[in-house]
């Protein structure tokens, strides 16, 4: 049996049209919210984009342009430290902005040449995140490199502990670290040394030194990365 179409064609070409226009108006609307979502997701991440873009400017008297790097959608600025590493950053040339603000003390003046294993390196611009705590993480605490990389934990390398030195300085007027030791367990020397960080209160300095990769102590804490 053939369908026979209920329709005149003039109805048929009427229907046709009024469809097309739904169908165009629920892609606009489907457009517009997904734009304002978008817009939610990324207002944090152009805060902090701007954030990082001062600091080297300020601090290191360096252009940056952060446009094509994603920050994380877990980011939270009230739960979390954000890192945004510069494509070319030395820990020397952070070394150098620090010394203009507050003293330092290294066990190696050239950290370039003496942290030479890093679990990332400024190849490329990258965004990285950390728990918001002045003390590197209480539950990582007595827990050496070796056993960190047992637990499949990834910590922070020197270069993010010196950039989040500045971060926090420049956004604060104070420091991390005052009573404990931040591991930077992401970095090596030659030897297999393990550099650590804090502020020196009794000196106002920022101080830094090594140790071996089974060392731990209830003062010295890694920082892991935050991934979720």
């Amino acid at each position: 049996m053939s369908y026979q179409n209920k329709y005149s064609p003039f109805t048929t070409q009427i229907l046709h049209t009024m469809k097309n226009i739904v169908i165009y108006l629920l892609i606009l609307v489907g457009g517009f919210y997904s734009c304002q979502n978008n817009n939610s997701e990324t207002a944090q991440s152009k805060e902090l984009k701007q954030t990082w873009t001062n600091i080297y400017q300020n601090q290191f008297d360096k252009k940056v342009d952060f446009t094509n790097l994603t920050v994380p959608s877990f980011y939270n600025p009230d739960k979390h430290f954000a890192i945004i590493v510069a494509k070319g950053t030395t820990m020397n040339e952070v070394v150098t902005a620090i010394k203009k603000k507050f003293n330092v003390h290294l066990y190696n003046e050239n950290l370039d040449s003496s942290a030479t294993t890093n679990d990332r390196i400024a190849d490329k611009g990258y965004v990285i995140i950390f728990n918001k705590n002045i003390e590197a993480d209480d539950n990582l605490k007595n827990l050496s490199t070796n056993k960190l990389i047992e637990m499949n934990i990834s910590g922070i390398t020197l270069l993010e502990r010196l950039l989040l030195e500045v971060f926090y300085f420049d956004n604060t007027k104070k420091h991390l670290d005052i009573k404990n030791w931040t591991l930077c367990s992401g970095s090596r020397d030659s030897g297999g040394y393990v550099p650590f960080v804090h502020w020196n209160s009794d000196d106002s300095e920022l101080y830094g030194d090594w140790c071996s990769v089974d060392f731990y102590g209830g003062d010295l804490r890694g920082r892991a990365v935050v991934t979720k």
